[in-house]
């Protein structure tokens, strides 16, 4: 089941923001005892939210006494991205991580590059929230320069181009970009059954999820990208 703003894994630019409580307030509701949740296995799509996802993600990367590696803090900002959709007041912990993170990366790096992404794509969600139409859009435009930048330099980077779909797929009808909605929506329907390793295994369902749910197929992808969704013997 899925969390209602997030609308799968798109973002409602003119939504509301439903905030729930502050990112300290849902840290102190995922941080149990260790054995009270296993967080050792992959969670079905069909069971966890991808906001409830982003907790548990939280919680295990909360529970290790160091900061982490690149990767681990890459994850953090992963999860804060998808609660800051939901949850307004986790833009500035999502924003603070970035720019924790961004010193740690060699320029040019993929890691670099997937931090810029969030960049935009984190600029993309303060439009959501922002109150007035004039901040909406100058959070919109500034987001969509550069998830465009990054598009056209690595237009095979899935994770890049989902951020860009995520953020443009539900734009009102006069924001609308459907060439770069298309465009993004071919290239992850022909990567994605290739290319497991590009997400977390809970991410790489839910993308592809997220793909079947949205995108114009033909029967071919379709059954490539269904097959993925099966469980395994």
């Amino acid at each position: 089941m899925w969390a209602p703003t997030l609308r799968g894994l798109g973002i409602f630019i003119l939504g509301s923001a439903l905030v729930s409580g502050s990112p300290s307030g849902a840290r102190a509701q995922t941080a149990g005892p260790a054995e009270t949740r296993d967080t050792s296995t992959v969670p079905s799509i069909d069971e966890l939210s991808v906001s409830e996802w982003a907790r548990l993600q939280l919680e295990a990367l909360d529970s290790r006494s160091s900061a982490g590696g690149i990767d681990e803090r890459l994850d953090r900002l992963r999860a804060m991205y998808f609660l800051s959709v939901e949850e307004g007041d986790w833009m500035k912990a999502a924003e603070d991580s970035l720019s924790h993170l961004g010193p740690l990366l060699p320029p040019g790096s993929p890691e670099s590059v997937l931090a810029e992404a969030y960049r935009g794509a984190l600029k993309v969600v303060r439009a959501k929230h922002a109150r007035w139409p004039g901040n909406k859009l100058k959070h919109l435009d500034r987001g969509s320069e550069i998830l465009d930048g990054l598009v056209n330099a690595h237009p095979d980077n899935l994770e890049v181009r989902y951020l860009r779909l995520a953020s443009y797929l539900f734009l009102p009808f006069f924001l609308q970009r459907d060439r770069e909605v298309e465009a993004d929506l071919a290239t992850l329907s022909s990567g994605l059954p290739d290319n497991r390793d590009a997400f977390s295994p809970f991410m790489y369902r839910a993308v592809v999820t997220f793909v079947l749910e949205n995108g114009k197929l033909d029967e071919e992808t379709r059954a490539r990208l269904e097959a993925i969704l099966q469980p395994t013997s």
